[in-house]
């Protein structure tokens, strides 16, 4: 079963369009084009994203891929805002998969069949991102970045608390708490995941 996907390379961009979202059981929440200050891009808030009824297969897909924004001109330098979302489980893929400029921050991830998130090439590269203050419990790897080498872009992993079983490979990491994988916290009210996987002592990365 597909997730979302948003970014087609395909499709002529246009600054401060709505894109329609398709409804699918477990995906609510808000979508929105932003401007300020000269920036603009698409914020991702308040959803919740699961695919923990999804079976494995060839057809398996993130529960969100991020896709990048025009290369050139007209929204080249726009970027993603995701932030307050809670992504829940998928025993195939990552629960979220990104390219392009993005800044994630304040979301939940929790995925007792595999990893978390992934930020990798898929049809560009990823660009300048700052990923912060994510909780992330995951059974596979917590957050993998894999930086197209030759690039000049910066993906920066900062203050994240992570509980997998790898929880960190590769980006530019500082300040964040790599735990152990803890599956006795996959049922907890999202509330309360942090503060449990902090009342064991952390080892910083």
């Amino acid at each position: 079963m597909p997730g979302i996907r948003l970014g087609d390379p395909g499709e002529p961009y246009r600054a401060g369009r709505h894109r329609p979202i398709p409804w699918r059981r477990r995906w609510f929440g808000s979508f929105r084009q932003w401007r300020d200050r000269g920036q603009s891009g698409f914020a991702i808030r308040y959803n919740v994203f699961s695919k923990q009824d999804a079976l494995p297969g060839p057809q398996a897909r993130p529960n969100v891929l991020l896709g990048h924004f025009p290369l050139a001109g007209a929204g080249s330098e726009d970027r993603y805002l995701v932030y307050g979302n809670f992504f829940q489980h998928n025993p195939s893929e990552a629960l979220l998969q990104a390219e392009g400029r993005v800044v994630l921050y304040d979301n939940v991830f929790v995925n007792g069949g595999g990893d978390a998130i992934h930020i990798q090439p898929h049809n560009d590269v990823p660009r300048d991102m700052a990923i912060f203050s994510n909780t992330v419990l995951a059974s596979g790897t917590g957050i993998r970045v894999r930086h197209a080498v030759g690039t000049p872009y910066r993906q920066r992993v900062l203050a994240n608390v992570i509980a997998a079983s790898i929880p960190l490979q590769a980006g530019e990491a500082a300040y964040n708490v790599a735990l152990a994988y803890r599956p006795d916290l996959l049922n907890v009210a999202v509330s309360d995941l942090t503060p449990d996987l902090l009342r064991r002592p952390p080892a910083f990365q």
